[in-house]
């Protein structure tokens, strides 16, 4: 294709390059069929690269044509780089580093839709793998990283309306520091209090959000990740007998709504939030059947929990196992401290009685599809962690297909998590595992944008593609989730992703060297 001046791409057909599909008339990027939201910066960006397919593009001429007249840092403009190369999300490096000077988009322009297959046999690569004894080294090594790191856990116009079953994706997130259980325990709650909710999938806050020094400046930033559609900011605060909720509501473009909430109790309080939320969404309030999915119950059982929820991220699990075992046995009806209890009996080690409390909740009856989804996963990551991996297999082939036909993502990702966890335990890592790890990424970029977990399943096929011969695929993906857990600041993530990476150079070096 020509490469004409920048202008002529805002007005001519369709691009494509590999199984994207650009149309600049209507600024739409598809994938396959599947459309990404791209920001405005991101679009020009991609653009603009597009236009310089296979040259070199110094920082400073991406820097002239995206932000014009203004000032960019080279960290700014790496973030920007960074941000775009996730947007994308392919298998195939498209945006290459050439470091000192800028990047280069790789793949070929055309002006009509690409084969994938042909497209992917452009790039040489090269697959032959010799067993050293570096590969002992490194299968260990990350046998006892997966084995740290695997174990499952736990203008201001009112938002549009959505009259369709499709899902909206909203991230909860702390509106002041507040490290304390109407907070910690209190979100957590809320986030799955909403789920019940069959258009609303929640990404719950992390712990570490709650010691940030600028609240407002993270739901902004979590605003403008993809697959994020609204952020939900709360402070709960509770003064003599009240209760009370500051929240505010943000989509992509600015602060749509904002209230305070006063409540005499507990489930009060959260009824008015949830209330809240769901009218500010415009959704109507649509509840997953069946009485056994139970978050009423009284405020003393429910600050028991709670203060449970908050007892349990300092790692304190036999007093969370208490707080929660005080609020099951109080109520034994109120779910949320059935599956916590469960959760941390399995984190002691206690995995039979963790099993044996799940079986309560899925002998009941009026049983909903969304909930025995959940349910079997929990099963099936109690069983793995007492070896019974054909067991878990099973229930969890079941709960992947039940919840890819509900479209339950939240599940799935967990159920793939602990899918590929069986894999590695079982020591077969197969094209199937790939797979997996292939889709949870995919998953997690479009429903549930954690930079963490992104980070950690990129890690993770690192390791499989490297236990597979593929050392080429298995550096870029560890090159990818060491960009992640930057992008994350986590140092820890950093140093092992790292370590990981001089072991695959090496072996690399070792393949390639003619000598050896």
């Amino acid at each position: 294709m020509a490469k004409n001046n920048a202008s002529a791409y805002h007005h001519c057909d369709s691009l494509f390059f590999l199984d994207y599909q650009i149309n600049p008339q209507t600024r739409e990027v598809m994938q396959s069929e599947l459309a990404l939201k791209l920001s405005k910066k991101s679009y020009e960006l991609l653009l603009f690269l597009i236009k310089n397919q296979g040259k070199v593009v110094a920082k400073q001429d991406m820097i002239d044509a995206v932000w014009t007249g203004q000032i960019v840092t080279d960290a700014a403009l790496n973030k920007q780089v960074a941000r775009l190369r996730q947007d994308l999300n392919s298998e195939q490096e498209v945006i290459e580093t050439i470091r000192g000077i800028g990047v280069r988009f790789i793949p070929e322009i055309t002006n009509k839709p690409n084969s994938v297959k042909t497209a992917k046999l452009k790039i040489k690569r090269k697959t032959s793998y010799k067993k050293s004894f570096l590969s002992i080294f490194f299968l260990t090594l990350v046998a006892v990283i997966l084995t740290l790191y695997l174990t499952p856990t736990t203008q201001k116009n009112k938002p549009k309306t959505n009259t369709t079953e499709a899902s909206i994706n909203l991230a909860i997130v702390p509106s002041k520091e507040s490290i304390n259980w109407l907070n910690i325990g209190g979100l957590n709650y809320l986030s799955e209090k909403l789920q019940k909710h069959k258009q609303i999938q929640t990404l719950s806050p992390h712990n570490k959000w709650f010691n940030k020094n600028n609240q407002k400046s993270l739901a902004i930033q979590m605003s403008q990740k993809k697959g994020i559609d609204y952020v939900l900011s709360i402070h709960n605060l509770k003064t003599n007998k009240m209760y009370s909720a500051s929240l505010e509501l943000r989509n992509h473009d600015s602060l749509q709504a904002k209230a305070s909430i006063e409540a005499q109790g507990l489930n009060s309080l959260f009824d008015k939030i949830d209330a809240w939320v769901v009218n500010q969404l415009s959704i109507k309030a649509k509840i997953a059947k069946g009485t056994v999915f139970n978050y009423k119950t009284t405020d003393f059982v429910l600050e028991s929990y709670l203060r449970g929820r908050e007892t349990a991220i300092h790692n304190s699990y036999k007093k969370a196992s208490q707080l929660f075992e005080t609020a099951y046995n109080q109520d034994p009806s109120f779910l949320p401290a059935l599956t916590a209890l469960a959760e941390t009996e399995a984190r002691l080690g206690n995995n039979e009685k963790a099993l044996a409390l799940i079986e309560t909740v899925i002998k009941q009856k009026d049983f909903n599809p969304k909930l025995s989804n959940k349910m079997l996963v929990l099963k099936a990551s109690f069983l793995t962690g007492m070896n019974k991996l054909d067991e878990a297999q099973e229930l969890l082939e079941k709960a992947i297909s039940l919840s890819k036909s509900q479209k339950d993502n939240s599940t799935l990702i967990d159920a793939i998590t602990i899918a590929t966890q069986s894999h590695f335990k079982k020591g077969k890592i197969s094209n199937k595992t790939i797979s997996l790890l292939q889709t949870q990424i995919t998953l997690l970029t479009k429903h549930k944008p954690d930079t963490y977990l992104l980070a950690l399943a990129n890690y993770n096929l690192a390791s499989a593609y490297h236990q597979l011969g593929q050392v080429k695929k298995a550096i870029k993906a560890i090159n990818k989730s060491n960009e992640l857990y930057t992008i994350d600041n986590n140092s820890r993530g950093r140093v092992i992703s790292a370590s990981l990476l001089l072991l695959l150079m090496a072996l690399m070096a070792f393949l390639t060297c003619p000598s050896w």
